[in-house]
């Protein structure tokens, strides 16, 4: 004969168990009909100039009208290197780049020119500016640093450079016939600039002596 204090305790155990195993029932059907929370994922920056591949461009003018200093590079075919015949293919030769202007130049490593238009071409936008932004505020109005573009199938992308932004990692650009104006990188702009101090050193101004009469 069980004592009433055992039902007791047989019964709460009963009832502690019940409790146990509908918990583990309600968390087991949360668990399947719950949908994961999807993580963010990082938004890539829009490419300056998304509808162009280096390999495309076949001539590069880099000009500073203001100064009226002029550099223009034209593509030259490169000649392809044989591949051993148990070997995969070679790859494509680096393009090579002959000056045209000015005249008297000496040609850049071809190096120098393929990894400037390739950080032109890959450019990312930093930030676009706000439509009603005067161009004069970011030195883009009248004449200005600019870089011409030329491809294989005769397109022309003007591309101006404007000064350089507030926390001197960029620089303000607007292409020709498009509004908006738009901040990339400092890289892709100070290597072309450099290939235009290269080819068209910018004139050093002559100190005239002051002749000192004597006594």
């Amino acid at each position: 004969m069980l004592r009433r204090s055992t039902w007791w305790m047989v019964l709460a155990f009963v009832v502690i168990a019940g409790a146990v195993w509908l918990a583990r029932e309600r968390q087991r059907n949360t668990g399947a009909t719950t949908t994961a929370t999807p993580q963010p994922t990082a938004t890539p920056l829009p490419r300056l100039l998304p509808d162009l591949k280096p390999e495309e461009v076949t001539r590069i003018v880099i000009e500073e009208p203001g100064r009226e200093r002029r550099v223009v590079l034209v593509r030259v075919d490169a000649t392809p290197t044989p591949a051993a015949t148990d070997t995969t293919p070679a790859a494509p030769p680096e393009a090579q780049w002959a000056v045209e202007e000015p005249a008297d130049a000496d040609a850049p490593e071809a190096w120098q020119v393929n990894t400037a238009l390739e950080g032109l071409v890959y450019a990312s936008v930093q930030a676009a500016l706000a439509p009603d932004t005067d161009p004069a505020t970011v030195g883009l109005a009248g004449a200005t640093q600019r870089v011409i573009l030329t491809t294989q199938d005769g397109r022309e992308i003007e591309i101006w450079i404007g000064v350089s932004t507030p926390l001197q990692n960029g620089y303000y650009v607007q292409i020709q016939g498009q509004p908006t104006i738009m901040a990339i990188g400092s890289y892709p702009v100070e290597s072309l600039l450099d290939l235009l101090q290269q080819l068209a050193p910018a004139a050093t101004a002559t100190v005239t002596p002051v002749m000192t009469p004597t006594p």
